[in-house]
Formats: structure tokens, sequence, C-alpha cells
């Protein structure tokens, strides 16, 4: 049987995720390094593919369909919707995964629901601002982590998305979404680092972007946000 849910410290790549697996790395880090890692949790690509199973032919036949008519941007993105639509539709949460998430966090807390596909956060295929993440969800109601259950679920058929799949020759049938909850907290600031400077192409150099405020600013392809910029040696 697919486990509803794992903690971070058991994620691993292969079964939730490159950012799940992240998270826990971070987590085990955390404990003897002196800084803090959010509570959270991980729903396996398991749990989506068992919520799949029924419907899996009339999805096969949809990707299918994109890819042979998804020709431009008005075309990828009302073909894409239909799958969107069909995943809310069909992919139904069980509600067990929202109770297994409330046993993992804190009693009442919100929580940030976060993609993590197993074609995102990795050393080839970044992934970067395709999928969504929804923020601000009340872990005390099952119907809200449902929903955002469902909706991490659907943007792995964001119209970007699907067309960066399409162009990377990626089928969409192999792409899979994994979840991680991790209890919000309010930060000063956020940051993204790269250990090699991808502007100068520079190894030696350490390029950090910070911003005032949630991370979402600077991921979120949506959100340009007013980023500092650093580089040091």
């Amino acid at each position: 049987s697919v486990k509803k849910v794992v903690s971070c410290s058991e994620a691993t790549e292969k079964t939730t995720g490159a950012k799940c697996n992240a998270a826990g790395e971070l987590e085990k880090i955390a404990k003897s390094a002196g800084f803090l890692a959010p509570e959270g949790c991980a729903i396996p690509f398991g749990v989506m593919k068992q919520a799949a199973k029924a419907s899996w032919a009339a999805y096969t036949k949809l990707c299918d369909e994109f890819d042979a008519k998804a020709t431009d941007g008005v075309q990828a993105e009302s073909l894409a919707s239909q799958v969107r639509e069909m995943i809310k539709k069909e992919w139904q949460v069980d509600p067990s995964v929202a109770k297994a998430i409330q046993g993992k966090v804190s009693k009442g807390c919100k929580v940030m629901v976060r993609s993590s596909a197993n074609c995102e956060d990795l050393q080839k295929m970044s992934g970067a601002g395709l999928y969504d993440s929804i923020a601000n969800v009340d872990s005390g109601s099952e119907a809200s982590l449902g929903e955002a259950v469902s909706l991490v679920w659907q943007s792995l058929w964001t119209k970007r998305a699907a067309q960066s799949r399409k162009a990377a020759g990626m089928k969409h049938t192999s792409a899979v979404m994994g979840v991680l909850v991790q209890k919000m907290v309010t930060p000063r600031l956020a940051f993204i680092a790269f250990s090699n400077n991808p502007i100068s192409r520079d190894a030696g150099e350490v390029y950090i972007e910070m911003c005032v405020g949630m991370g979402e600013t600077l991921a979120s392809a949506n959100q340009p946000g007013t980023p500092y910029r650093f580089s040091y040696r």
C-alpha cells in the first residue's frame, strides 16, 4: 500500500521529488548547524498515481492530444486547461491524506503546500516557476488541505509546464507530482543562492539574490520582485 504522507527526513528524490528530499536534508543538518527548518511532511508520487489510476487512459489521450495540437500559445492554454479540469474532477484527494498531514504539523497552523515534481529542481531540468505552490493553507481544515493538494497536482498542466516538457522531449505521462507541506513562517528576508555563479559562469564565485518578505517574490515566474543582488568570493 502507498504511504499517504512521510516525514521530510524519510523523503527521497525517487519517491517524493528533489524538493522534498532537499527539505529533509536541511531538516537533518539544522539540528546540529544552528539554524531552524520549518516542520513539515511530504506526499509521495504514489498518492497521485493512485488517484489517477481509474482515469489514466483518458489522461494519456489528452496528453497525446496536447502534443499533436498545441502549436501555439492559445492552443496550448486551451488544451492544458482541459487536462487541469480533468485532474480536478477525476483525481480525488483521499480524506486520509489531509488527516495524515494534520498528524505531522502543529495543530491549526497555516502551511505552504508546495510542488515537488520529478521534473523540477534537477541538475539538468530546474523547472523553476513552472509549478504552483499554495500559501497560507489552514491545516485545521481537511477540505482546504485537500483542495491545495489538488491544485498542486493540477499545476502539472500549467501552460508553461506542459510546453517546457514538450520542448525537452519529456513524456507528459512520465511526469508525476509529489507535494511538500511546510509550516508557514513570517520571514524578514528570503534568498536564492547559487554555489556557481550562473551569470559570470565563475565556479569560484557564489551568487545570491535576496528580497524582503517571502521567497515567492523571487521564485515565482509571475512576480518579478525587486531583489538585492550580491556576489562575493
